[in-house]
């Protein structure tokens, strides 16, 4: 899409008075040019809409300085990284050092992996969004409503991890001593980085570009895969569970229900296992 068009797009955006102010700033040419615009292209899509409004808002959010720096960042993730690979190192003694497949499957597992995302994801909420991931997850309103929606989403998640774990024993790894660890990196940093990642990031960017239905499937799929599911009966639930969250946030337009969902359930799991 050229500028002009661009340009006819975000007027037409605009409501009459506003889009009329604008235009007497413009030399007589320009003016001409844009209606003509206008007029050519006039309905504008939904897609064409929504694209000029993203780059009218990266714009600006490329004017602003991010609320913590590329370099802080980096110091995150070193500390990050050598305090999961102090947690692997004295945790999982049975480790199978052989298998590539064993190394990230216990390295999703247990969590360790989203020490490493959380950092770039801090960084990445704050260019972007202007929040931080937590900031980016609460809004005032119907709070109570989206714990009633997150708990129910719960519910059903709850139920899928327990049938994956009985189809598959070795898949879940088992609480024990490091019980806490893995509630906090599975009851926390693992949801926030998931459901921004691919409820907002992905699913919101895909449903631009493509359409919603097919960002739908699309998303599932990936979710399900990035869960490293060594069978086929497994990626089905893994792509429902997914399917759940996602349609939580097609349904609420807001990433805390989906959050709560997946940290509750996730943490009910651990909970039982432990006991």
């Amino acid at each position: 899409m050229n500028t002009l068009k661009k340009c006819a797009v975000l007027l037409g955006i605009i409501k009459e008075k506003n889009a009329l102010t604008i235009m007497e700033y413009l030399s007589s040419k320009e003016q001409d040019n844009i209606i003509n615009e206008i007029n050519k292209n006039e309905p504008f899509t939904k897609s064409e809409k929504n694209n000029v409004l993203l780059d009218f808002n990266s714009y600006f959010r490329k004017k602003q300085k991010p609320l913590i720096s590329l370099e802080l960042t980096i110091l995150i993730y070193i500390f990050a990284a050598i305090g999961a690979g102090i947690f692997l190192a004295f945790t999982l003694k049975n480790f199978n050092r052989n298998s590539i497949y064993g190394f990230f499957t216990k390295f999703n597992n247990t969590g360790a992996i989203y020490l490493f995302l959380y950092p770039f994801l801090s960084y990445a909420t704050r260019k972007h969004y202007g929040k931080s991931p937590v900031k980016l997850l609460f809004q005032k309103k119907n709070i109570f409503y989206d714990f009633f929606t997150g708990l129910a989403g719960a519910v059903v998640l709850f139920v899928i991890l327990v049938v994956i774990n009985s189809l598959n024993n070795s898949f879940a790894v088992k609480p024990g001593n490091y019980l806490y660890f893995l509630l906090l990196t599975r009851g926390f940093f693992a949801p926030i980085t998931e459901e921004i990642f691919f409820r907002r990031f992905l699913f919101v960017k895909m449903s631009i570009d493509i359409n919603q239905y097919s960002a739908f499937f699309v998303i599932n799929i990936i979710f399900a895969a990035v869960h490293l599911p060594n069978s086929v009966i497994i990626f089905l639930l893994f792509f429902v569970s997914s399917a759940v969250l996602t349609g939580i946030y097609i349904w609420r337009k807001k990433l805390l229900p989906c959050f709560l969902a997946h940290s509750i359930a996730n943490i009910s799991f651990f909970l039982l296992g432990n006991t």
